[in-house]
């Protein structure tokens, strides 16, 4: 079954990017590097500063309509618990890119188990929300 539920994850990873693509000025769309293979847990999407919204906007919306939604929460592991009063070596400018991540990053359901239909319904909500949603 591996080789068919990796085969529905990419295919539905594909979907997702298909339909955000039109809608590039208002998120950071994810991308697969050609040389890593991945078996999608999520689709990680990055609100854009200038969406309109944020994430607790979206996630709301969603979950209201029963899609769970996550945020990215690891982001930049630097700013973790665990490392409170450890020392870290960061760059100067520290973590831009992952405390962006932290701060708009929100995972997508994406599994196996989601039939094309269970996709059509959430595209259909993204479809409602980004039509209300102020730019």
């Amino acid at each position: 079954k591996l080789d068919d539920n990796l085969a529905r994850r990419r295919r539905t990873f594909d979907r997702y990017t298909d339909y955000f693509s039109g809608h590039a000025d208002r998120f950071v769309l994810p991308r697969q590097l050609p040389e890593l293979e991945t078996a999608w847990l999520g689709y990680p999407l990055v609100i854009a500063e200038t969406a309109g919204f944020g994430r607790p906007d979206i996630q709301r919306f969603l979950d209201g309509r029963g899609i769970e939604t996550r945020t990215i929460w690891t982001g930049n592991v630097a700013r973790q618990p665990m490392l409170r009063g450890r020392e870290v070596r960061l760059p100067a400018d520290g973590l831009p890119n992952a405390d962006v991540v932290m701060a708009r990053g929100v995972l997508l359901p994406l599994s196996h188990a989601i039939s094309d239909e269970t996709l059509d319904f959430v595209l259909a909500q993204l479809d409602e929300f980004l039509s209300g949603a102020s730019q």
